[in-house]
């Protein structure tokens, strides 16, 4: 009976039973190079596309399994959050001609701060994500979810939110018109807030106008935080 070249247990089947090492295993070659290349863009494509299906389709459900540990069919919340962020963010600068926003602002803060923005803008949307999970946490205490349950929750919304933020860029692209584009910004923002407080009401599990107005209360000074936090980086640095 053969044992783990990794750990030195004795091998039962196709897997080491104590580390998870393949009982398979022979000369790196360029045909395990291949194999490697495939299966990581496969599992890769198939965890994140599979995350995706389930999240918009069952959020709360979703939430809730990966909070029992049912975490297996899940792409990891925060390279989740964090690789749609990025994505989002690269079709935002290349569409940021669209925007109303003048090239040179008569105001120096104001131009310092869309230059932080769009040099560090998937980085920065991210920052809203602890705030928000802070807020949650505290004003949601009823449901006994600890602060890291609370990111893990909002890491999987901001980036359903990011990802429809990206359908929204391309059908701006489409038309190309800055009067659209604003009208399309204010309905993704109000559609934003009424999603947010729909998955919180029933992830929460509070009754219709408390989950209102706590979701609203938490959106709302998450956002005021994370402005407040970025002007003041703005000034710092």
């Amino acid at each position: 009976m053969a044992n783990c070249i990794n750990c030195g247990q004795e091998l039962t089947g196709k897997y080491c039973a104590n580390c998870g090492q393949s009982a398979d295993t022979h000369r790196y070659d360029f045909k395990l190079i291949i194999k490697d290349f495939f299966d990581v863009f496969y599992k890769f494509k198939s965890s994140i596309f599979h995350s995706i299906k389930l999240n918009y389709t069952h959020p709360v459900q979703s939430i809730n399994n990966y909070f029992i540990g049912k975490r297996i069919e899940f792409y990891n919340p925060l390279r989740y959050v964090f690789f749609i962020s990025v994505l989002n963010s690269f079709l935002l600068i290349k569409s940021i001609h669209l925007t109303s926003i003048p090239a040179a602002p008569d105001d120096p803060l104001v131009e310092k701060f869309i230059k932080l923005y769009l040099s560090n803008m998937s980085i920065i949307d991210m920052l809203e994500i602890p705030v928000i999970s802070l807020f949650t946490f505290l004003l949601f205490r009823k449901r006994k979810l600890n602060y890291p349950e609370n990111l893990v929750a909002n890491c999987f919304l901001f980036g359903n939110l990011f990802l429809v933020n990206i359908l929204v860029t391309l059908v701006q692209w489409l038309f190309h018109s800055p009067a659209f584009v604003e009208v399309t910004d204010e309905i993704f923002f109000w559609s934003g807030v009424v999603y947010f407080i729909i998955i919180y009401t029933l992830l929460f599990k509070e009754n219709f106008v408390s989950g209102i107005l706590k979701s609203l209360l938490a959106v709302m000074l998450s956002k005021i935080i994370y402005v407040c936090l970025v002007i003041a980086y703005t000034e710092i640095f």
